[in-house]
């Protein structure tokens, strides 16, 4: 009896380490989330091994990217607002190791498609308009940070995450949000600019728009922690080098505007 247990838990012991971890930092439903789970759902195919998806959004990804580092094979999918953390001293970037950048496209500025707004509408200094982001620190948190410098009517209104913004949007509780990722294709937003520096899949670039003269581009970064063993980071490359150059993730980039 002794040695059947032994066995089970020896079993159960080398479950636990082949167990991948890719822990979300945002919300359900938003361009990172999604990214995460075709991730998610490739590797587990490839590999055959489980793969557990965690969501834990809060504080524009912080506390997911502190989530990553008292958990075993894991990595997290984040966006370039990790820097900015680290930048703010929140985040230790020797904590960290980056395996690789997946992708990156540019946000864009969308207001509901009932609202009439243009980019004439918008550079209106004398009214006041709201504009949503993922929350203070996240991606979508920068480029409307640069609208905000520019023209001191607009206020940031954070949310937990893109979806909860997209509700108020249409709630009419505000006026304007950046959006990327699938959230770009729905047919009750109107795209009034993008955020690189040229037109950008038939929107206009926000200079035109706006008279911002900079450009933002959404970057969708694979991190672990720094103590991972080599093998599974180099395990981790292989397998983002993999990923993207799969037919259906390349289709799924043509699709959304993600370049490399």
């Amino acid at each position: 009896m002794k040695k059947l247990i032994f066995i089970i838990l020896m079993i159960a012991s080398q479950i636990a380490l082949a167990q991948i971890t890719v822990v979300v930092p945002y919300a359900v439903g938003g361009a990172y989330d999604n990214m995460s789970r075709k991730f998610a759902k490739f590797v587990e195919t490839k590999m055959k091994e489980q793969v557990v998806i965690e969501n834990v959004p809060g504080a524009g990804g912080l506390i997911g990217l502190k989530k990553i580092l008292s958990v075993p094979n894991s990595v997290a999918i984040t966006s370039n607002s990790f820097y900015h953390m680290a930048r703010d001293n929140q985040l230790a970037l020797a904590d960290y190791h980056q395996i690789a950048l997946i992708a990156e496209n540019p946000y864009f500025l969308a207001v509901a498609e009932t609202s009439g707004l243009t980019c004439e509408s918008l550079r209106n200094k004398n009214k006041n308009y709201f504009i949503g982001t993922s929350g203070p620190n996240s991606a979508s948190a920068f480029p409307a940070e640069m609208v905000i410098e520019k023209y001191s009517n607009f206020t940031e209104v954070p949310y937990r995450g893109q979806s909860q913004a997209l509700i108020d949007l249409f709630g009419k509780n505000i006026h304007t949000v950046f959006v990327t990722g699938e959230s770009a294709l729905r047919p009750d937003l109107v795209l009034l600019a993008n955020t690189s520096s040229h037109t950008f899949r038939g929107i206009p670039s926000w200079s035109k728009c706006l008279g911002i003269d900079k450009k933002y581009a959404a970057q969708y970064l694979i991190v672990t922690r720094a103590s991972s063993d080599t093998e599974f980071v180099s395990k981790m490359k292989k397998l983002v080098d993999e990923f993207v150059k799969d037919p259906e993730t390349v289709e799924y980039f043509k699709a959304n505007g993600f370049t490399r």
